[in-house]
């Protein structure tokens, strides 16, 4: 499957954000997304400082656009309604 995920090696979720309205996330996005590389490590790391992939330890099940959740183990959010959102900073785990 083609896009972004795909072509940037996106399959760990490092690091969200729950936000209870849209534009508030997308405020945040684009703040995020104009930070340098540094800063958006320095954020992850205060965060999650190994790195574990947030989905593999809720259970979550990822499934890219197009991809079917049918017959996937789907983690169920909150019943607080939420607006998650994810972004990719461009920042990798440094190879060991």
């Amino acid at each position: 499957m083609e896009g972004f995920a795909c072509k940037y090696y996106c399959d760990h979720l490092v690091y969200y954000e729950s936000f209870d309205n849209i534009l508030k996330a997308i405020s945040q996005e684009k703040q995020l997304k104009g930070w340098r590389r540094s800063k958006k490590i320095a954020l992850i790391e205060r965060v999650n400082p190994r790195w574990q992939d947030f989905a593999e330890h809720t259970g979550a099940q990822t499934a890219f656009v197009g991809e079917s959740m049918i017959g996937k183990n789907s983690f169920l959010p909150p019943a607080a309604p939420t607006v998650q959102g994810c972004f990719d900073s461009g920042v990798r785990p440094r190879s060991t």
